[in-house]
């Protein structure tokens, strides 16, 4: 079936005043997808494509490692990409997207995100399932806004010191994409905590073991064992620099996507609130396969339940029913985005060096909407 097939079957004339995503509108978006087949999964699909990409890491890092010259370590940007590509696919699994099978999803989580990425199953889904899906760009809830030093809106920096505030005002638009290569560490960090947390709170169920362990097997697999081989200097070297290109290259995949777009409080329509504050990403074919999807934020938010490889078709439908019914929808290229969200970032320096001046007015949360807006 054609792309312009699939879009036709979400057509219905609009009665309903734009801007609110009404029951039927919902229902309507729905019934078009499951139409198009949006909704059914293909695991096996997926494992093959984490096979595929495990192989390409595996043998640029021995080539990268074997090379007699200090030039193979550029194979490891490379590796780096595919390795991130890979680790994403633990995306598809904490949103049980890629299977109907709860096992299937809880293998793939856990085999590319604790025991491969070093990131743990509870914190992703404590912070990306549970307060970012629900409330993108929503201060105070959005984890993803957090990004001490930085600010991501104004009223952030308010009660930050003079020195914080310099640097929001001055440095975070020229120092947020080396930063980010900090990303990694950061979430491996916030995962150990967490994990304890929950150690705490809970009690050490199968679910805090399985977590755990595979924590401990990554961490095992990438500094013990190699340490026995060339040292533990060189291994933790290695470590750093290719998990630090990771940082970097998962905060390209993911800022564009919402860094620019409104910062603003919860309101009472949860779609709204989802196509106001996502875009998607236009990329070629060949790029999009290593974004798992996450090119797609307006459908892949709307319906966290689909899988990767049908987002391009969902996108189709998606698009042509927000334009009938006058409802938001971004999509930039690639490269704006990129440069937007590292733009946003001095827009929100500005907007801290206005408030700080004599004559600024006092500002708070009801200014926030204005930034990226």
């Amino acid at each position: 079936m054609s792309e312009t097939a699939l879009a036709d079957q979400a057509a219905a004339p609009s009665t309903s005043e734009p801007g609110a995503v009404t029951p039927n509108q919902r229902r309507e978006l729905r019934e078009a997808l499951k139409a198009a087949g949006v909704f059914e999964r293909d695991p096996w699909r997926a494992w093959r494509k984490l096979v595929v990409l495990l192989v390409g890491v595996t043998a640029l890092l021995v080539a990268a490692l074997s090379s007699p010259h200090p030039a193979g370590l550029a194979l490891l940007l490379p590796a780096a990409v595919l390795l991130t590509a890979a680790a994403m696919l633990g995306h598809e699994g904490a949103h049980k997207s890629m299977a109907s099978s709860a096992r299937h999803n809880a293998w793939m989580l856990h085999i590319t995100f604790p025991f491969m990425s070093g990131l743990g199953a509870h914190h992703w889904k404590w912070k990306h399932n549970q307060l970012h899906h629900p409330h993108p760009n929503v201060p105070g809830v959005d984890f993803d806004l957090q990004m001490w030093p930085m600010a991501s809106y104004p009223a952030q920096a308010a009660g930050a010191g003079p020195v914080r505030r310099l640097f929001v005002q001055h440095l975070q638009m020229w120092l947020f994409w080396p930063l980010t290569a900090l990303l990694p560490y950061a979430m491996r960090l916030n995962s150990i905590r967490i994990l304890l947390r929950k150690a705490r709170a809970d009690g050490v169920d199968r679910a805090v073991l399985l977590d755990g362990g595979c924590l401990l097997c990554h961490y095992t697999l990438w500094l013990v064992v190699p340490a026995q081989f060339v040292g533990l200097l060189p291994a933790l070297g290695f470590y750093v620099l290719l998990w630090s290109m990771v940082g970097v290259l998962l905060s390209m995949v993911f800022a564009p996507a919402h860094m620019g777009m409104p910062v603003q409080p919860d309101h009472g329509d949860d779609w709204l609130a989802q196509l106001e504050t996502t875009r998607n990403l236009l990329l070629p074919r060949w790029l999009s396969a290593l974004f798992i999807g996450l090119d797609r934020q307006v459908e892949h938010h709307l319906f966290p339940g689909v899988s990767h490889f049908q987002l391009g078709q969902a996108a189709v439908i998606t698009r042509q029913w927000a334009q009938r019914h006058k409802l938001p929808y971004h999509e930039v290229g690639y490269w704006h985005g990129l440069v937007d969200a590292t733009l946003e970032l001095g827009r929100v320096g500005r907007a801290v060096g206005a408030a700080s001046s004599p004559q600024a007015r006092p500002t708070g949360l009801g200014d926030v909407p204005t930034v990226g807006a």
